[in-house]
């Protein structure tokens, strides 16, 4: 992978932005870059399950697992990695994203979002993706509620590596109408217009977009394994940790049930419950949809709850009325935003969304109160 861009608001972990920063990291070590950037820990879908194992043994290709959400990525020279880091307060997914695009249009490159996670563009009547990106809230040092937006740009990725590595699941492939992940994506020097696609050239667009966009100097800092934070025993746990078995592979437990869907709007679910006598003993949910928040809370609240799906329905209503009752705290304490009003909105749909779900599977496929 090419060397990272990091834009800054907020402070997470060594990155500490009292102001607005713009950081380019010159190390190509993906471990590296992740690490200066570290949050608190999020679940992923099951790596076996988004890339061909086989393969990347077969080929001495790293494995490194992030700690923000989505799926997996294909990295090599030819992808520019990119986040963007702000309070929770003000972070938002829209401006992130008008950034990229604003980016791309001075490269002579209309792009545009397209669903959750991706930027596209369209050449010849096809639609083909140039960016798809990752989200996470988290806290920092000090307890400030904080958000990170992670993305990649591929510039001149080998495309037939990345169909090789790559394994999305076949409900994603569907619901996109497409057989392959190879098949949807381009690279921006192919397209016709680009008037420059160097990760020099693209980076400094990112960093003049961001620039614009919170009127600040468009003053950049570059670090690399010279860095006085690369030599703290913290982040070099932290390195060790992300390339570690133990996290990128990690020990599953063994589950007695696994349900798994694709929610229009929202993304792929899979949720895999340890049943024993009736009780739901553990509770883990993958997904690549944007509310972290809610996906936390699922899993969580599913947990000691009887595997029937009255008692499900009826711990996924708690949770709609405590997020109820939330948004009136904050709305009382601080003031609502458009922000706040949008998200609550969304995760009283995806609940909604996740109760008709369940309550079918659970249903049709008749689970005895004894299971497990």
């Amino acid at each position: 992978m090419r060397a990272g861009l990091l834009l800054c608001l907020a402070t997470v972990a060594d990155v500490k932005c009292n102001s607005a920063r713009i950081i380019f990291s010159d190390e190509s070590n993906l471990a590296f870059n992740l690490a200066f950037e570290a949050t608190p820990l999020l679940s992923l879908r099951p790596v076996e399950s988004t890339v061909n194992m086989s393969a990347l043994e077969a080929d001495g290709v790293a494995l490194v697992r992030r700690h923000s959400g989505g799926g997996a990525v294909y990295l090599d020279g030819g992808v520019l990695v990119f986040s963007i880091i702000a309070p929770r307060s003000t972070f938002s997914v829209d401006i992130n994203f008008s950034i990229i695009a604003k980016a791309l249009k001075d490269l002579g490159v209309d792009a545009n979002r397209s669903g959750r996670n991706d930027v596209t563009v369209t050449i010849d009547d096809r639609t083909l993706k140039v960016s798809g990106s990752a989200f996470q809230h988290a806290h920092d040092a000090n307890g400030n509620a904080v958000s990170m937006h992670h993305g990649t740009l591929l510039l001149d990725a080998n495309m037939e590596n990345l169909g090789r590595y790559l394994t999305p699941h076949s409900l994603k492939l569907a619901s996109k109408g497409i057989k392959s992940v190879a098949s949807r994506v381009i690279n921006l020097r192919q397209h016709p217009h680009v008037s420059d696609s160097s990760y020099a050239a693209v980076s400094a667009a990112l960093a003049a977009a961001f620039s614009a966009e919170f009127a600040i100097a468009e003053t950049v800092e570059r670090v690399d394994k010279s860095n006085a934070v690369a030599a703290e025993q913290a982040f070099v746990a932290r390195m060790a940790e992300l390339t570690s078995w133990a996290w990128v592979l990690g020990k599953t437990p063994d589950f007695s049930h696994t349900l798994e869907t694709r929610i229009d709007d929202f993304g792929m679910f899979t949720l895999h419950l340890d049943v024993h006598r009736g009780i739901i003993r553990a509770a883990k949910v993958f997904s690549d949809a944007l509310l972290v928040d809610a996906v936390e809370a699922l899993q969580a609240l599913l947990t000691s709850v009887p595997y029937n799906a009255d008692s499900i329905l009826s711990a996924l209503d708690a949770r709609a009325h405590a997020l109820l009752a939330q948004s009136k705290a904050e709305c009382t304490a601080i003031g609502s935003t458009s922000d706040d009003a949008t998200t609550h909105q969304q995760e009283e749909r995806l609940l909604e969304k996740i109760k008709a779900w369940l309550a079918l599977e659970i249903s049709s496929a008749g689970h005895s109160p004894e299971s497990g």
